[in-house]
């Protein structure tokens, strides 16, 4: 038995041990994770989704590739991962950008939505809407920061598709089968990426029921599993945070993702073959970016 199979057979026996320890938990942490996706995640996500997909199929990106990145990074800013991956395989699977293209965009792009950082961060969970606009501000300001660096320190001599010019597709478009086809993908998709929310929030509950965690090991354990579930705990122990702290906790924990956010992203990611280590490289230095615009942001305004 290789190394990977090893660590996926002790993650399966350790899930199965901490569920049926504590069987009623397990239950209500299954119930509280689909809750948490289907009204705080689903509403927002499968849209975009939807409209990606639409947009890859009918070759609207394709159109604008010498524009380069800005449209797809302007859809991925609004719409947030891990949509932004999801067009990048899309768009990779149907040979208009190239491995190193896909790869080097996804360093710009994994971003979380607006609607999230802003309505669901801001205004509901820490009542201060300014928060989240600061805070998403932060997050932009770091995917661009860290999408140069890695721009200049990695791919500055290969040719991208942002100087391509690719003329205009000829062939007609059925709008039935685009739509058919950019719903089951959006279909697939979600159900992915909801699974992978419900298993990531139950670990993360179990381990908070069976070890007590302080609230700052909590906030910690659940930020670094899943992103959703660490920021909720992280609105239930604001009062414990300076005024710095409200902003970089929240910051931090976005920009990073977690785990889960990762995993979400291999489903698509994957498919044009990159490394999970060059993502969580990419990821903590937009972290550390994210964080450093947050401050900035807190000093100025």
């Amino acid at each position: 038995m290789n190394m990977k199979k090893c660590v996926l057979f002790l993650f399966c026996v350790a899930f199965i041990v901490i569920c049926f320890l504590n069987v009623p938990g397990f239950i209500d942490a299954g119930r509280r994770g689909l809750t948490l996706f289907v009204f705080n995640v689903l509403p927002v996500l499968f849209p975009f989704f939807f409209i990606s997909g639409l947009m890859v199929e009918s070759k609207i990106f394709r159109l604008h590739t010498r524009a380069g990145i800005v449209p797809i990074w302007l859809f991925s800013v609004l719409s947030g991962f891990p949509t932004s991956a999801k067009i990048l395989s899309e768009l990779y699977e149907k040979g208009e950008i190239s491995k190193k293209d896909a790869i080097l965009t996804s360093t710009f792009t994994s971003t979380p939505s607006p609607i999230f950082v802003i309505a669901t961060i801001g205004t509901i969970l820490f009542s201060n809407t300014t928060l989240g606009i600061k805070i998403f501000i932060a997050i932009i300001i770091g995917a661009l920061v860290n999408g140069m660096l890695y721009k200049c320190l990695i791919y500055r001599r290969i040719r991208t598709f942002f100087n391509k010019q690719i003329s205009p597709p000829t062939e007609q478009i059925d709008i039935p089968d685009v739509i058919s086809r950019a719903l089951t993908s959006a279909i697939q998709g979600i159900f992915a990426v909801g699974g992978l929310i419900m298993i990531f929030f139950i670990i993360g509950s179990q381990l908070d029921l069976l070890m007590s965690l302080s609230p700052v090991l909590d906030t910690i354990i659940s930020s670094t599993l899943e992103m959703t579930a660490g920021i909720f705990r992280a609105s239930t122990y604001q009062n414990m945070f300076t005024p710095l702290g409200t902003i970089l906790i929240p910051t931090a924990i976005l920009a990073f993702g977690g785990i889960c956010v990762g995993m979400q992203g291999f489903i698509f990611f994957k498919k044009f073959g990159m490394s999970f280590w060059f993502y969580l490289g990419y990821k903590a230095t937009h972290t550390i970016f994210s964080v450093i615009a947050a401050i900035m942001l807190w000093l100025v305004f």
